[in-house]
């Protein structure tokens, strides 16, 4: 028994110190793991281990991103917000205050955008998305000078990736101010950085169809093709390029395309709602021929016209100028007094001296001396007859005699009706007006470049159940112009077999003797560069009147 309870003892020591020894190594154990947690310093190193701070400009570029999708989206509240607490977390950093400049400008309140992108360039100068920016935003409020400024100044930083993003706009800050041949020079500039950028693609190609260079704008649509790239914007140029230059059928099937594509595109709703010339492409276009006119109408052929000067008078009131006139009258008046005083005073003398033989003959030396005494008064002189002349009193020598005249009423007399008779020696016959003189006969009808044809006027015949809206809508022509190019009304009916003009049938222009190029772009709203284009002349050629030139374009007139 006491051998057994030995036994059990030994067990029992054994196990506790197990367990000791156990516990000892859980705490071994655990007091290793917390020196792990507290260490500061890499094992066998003396550097310290650097802890991961939150970054503030990541945080902040964040909200930025945010704001701009709000902004987008018309959330211009959220859109604040974001940009306010983008300016807390990096409050030096240049795109948080250009993102805000952007804000401001899209609210209206250009002041504040101009004076946040100035403090993003006093963060960061040679940041040149900023420097980009902010001549985008010149160039809209229509500080061109600057803003070109700016964009040079982007493409110079050598780090700047997006050089050609700033050439495109420069290329659009030049189209603002009318200036095509120079949008064309930054657009390939922009290409020689970046060929693949579709928007400078779409934007030559636009310029050149702006200009009437239709094959040009076709070559740069068919490097855009060959690139890969397809877009509404696209479709509609190339749809609109092809109706120009008269390939309807291939117009018609972009159009469907277009429509099948991109349905909900903005080029599509132009489309449906007929409203093409309110496209973008149009719209430069129309804005190429208004500045050009404006050119024009400021010059002939050789010169410029100078600006008239204006002359400013100032008005007369209407009682100052009666005033006057009453003065100048009297002037005039006093003046013939005194002219008929002298005139009767010499001829007194002379009757006094003759010891007055005849008064007839006084009263007409009176009236020669008046008219050749060089007087500058127009009025004639009232006669004097017998019973006006009634006393001459001469008292002495030296002084001037003295004239007393009385009036008399003259008898009344029946007036009498005289008739003009005219002397056919005086009758003078006019010359018959010239008629215009259009040349020789010989030069009657033709062109004046002979190597140019007249494009054939595309026509339709009528054929049953068909009228003049299936014509504009078969053909994509405007039903007023079908109207007008065939002098007709919308109330006429049209007989089977009748022919119908599909597009203007007066081509070409007679030259009348005189005509210059600029009287005939003035007189058909056209440019003097199309018509020497279409007509393949040089500038130093002598318009034969009688001759015809074109004023269509023959590249885009037939169908």
């Amino acid at each position: 028994m006491p051998a057994l309870t030995d036994g059990l003892l030994t067990q029992f020591a054994c196990s506790v110190r197990r367990r000791l020894l156990l516990g000892a190594s859980c705490a071994v154990i655990l007091t290793s793991l917390s020196g792990c947690v507290t260490e500061t310093r890499y094992a066998n190193s003396n550097k310290p281990v650097v802890q991961k701070k939150t970054n503030g400009q990541d945080a902040a570029k964040t909200r930025i991103a945010l704001a701009l999708q709000y902004l987008n989206a018309g959330n211009n509240t959220q859109a604040k917000y974001n940009l306010d607490r983008a300016l807390n977390l990096a409050p030096k950093l240049p795109e948080s205050h250009y993102a805000l400049a952007y804000y401001f400008e899209q609210v209206g309140e250009n002041e504040k955008a101009q004076k946040a992108y100035i403090t993003a360039l006093e963060y960061g100068p040679n940041d040149p998305n900023t420097r980009n920016n902010y001549g985008a935003f010149l160039c809209r409020i229509g500080e061109f000078d600057a803003a070109t400024e700016q964009f040079f100044k982007a493409i110079d930083i050598p780090s700047y990736l997006r050089v050609a993003e700033s050439y495109e706009n420069l290329a659009l800050c030049a189209l603002r101010q009318d200036n095509f041949e120079l949008a064309l020079e930054y657009l390939k500039r922009a290409l020689d950085h970046n060929s693949q950028r579709q928007s400078v693609l779409i934007l030559m190609a636009s310029v050149f169809y702006a200009k009437s260079e239709l094959h040009r704008a076709e070559d740069v649509l068919k490097v855009y093709a060959d690139k890969g790239f397809v877009s509404p914007r696209g479709m509609l140029l190339e749809h609109l390029l092809s109706a120009r230059m008269g390939r309807l059928q291939y117009a018609q099937e972009l159009e469907t395309l277009l429509l099948q594509t991109y349905p909900n595109s903005l080029e599509a709703r132009l489309v449906l709602n007929n409203t093409l010339q309110l496209s973008e492409f149009e719209q430069l276009k129309e804005q190429y021929r208004t500045a050009q006119l404006d050119k024009i109408t400021q010059a002939d052929d050789n010169r410029v016209v100078a600006n008239p000067q204006i002359k400013i008078k100032r008005k007369v009131s209407s009682q100052n100028k009666i005033a006057n006139t009453t003065k100048e009258n009297a002037n005039r008046v006093e003046r013939s007094h005194s002219l008929l005083r002298d005139v009767q005073s010499k001829s007194l003398h002379t009757i006094k001296a003759e010891g007055f033989e005849s008064k007839g003959n006084a009263q007409r030396e009176i009236q020669q001396k008046a008219f050749t005494s060089g007087s500058p008064v127009v009025r004639t002189l009232p006669t004097l007859d017998e019973s006006t002349l009634e006393e001459v009193v001469a008292t002495n020598q030296t002084e001037e005699p003295k004239v007393r005249f009385t009036t008399s009423q003259k008898p009344d007399t029946p007036e009498q009706v005289v008739f003009h008779r005219v002397d056919p020696s005086e009758i003078r016959f006019t010359e018959q007006a010239p008629s215009i003189d259009l040349g020789n006969d010989e030069n009657l009808g033709k062109m004046l470049n002979e190597e140019v044809l007249i494009p054939q006027v595309p026509t339709h015949r009528m054929e049953m159940g068909e009228n003049l809206f299936s014509l504009s809508v078969k053909y994509n022509i405007k039903l007023e112009k079908l109207l007008k190019w065939n002098a007709l009304k919308k109330s006429d009916r049209l007989a089977i077999g009748q022919v119908v003009f599909l597009n203007n049938p007066n081509t070409t222009h007679a030259i009348a003797k005189g005509e210059s190029l600029f009287d005939i772009a003035m007189k058909h709203k056209l440019l003097i560069d199309d018509l020497m284009r279409w007509n393949r002349l040089t500038p130093d050629v002598a318009l034969t009147p009688g001759r015809h030139i074109l004023i269509v374009d023959p590249n885009n007139y037939i169908l």
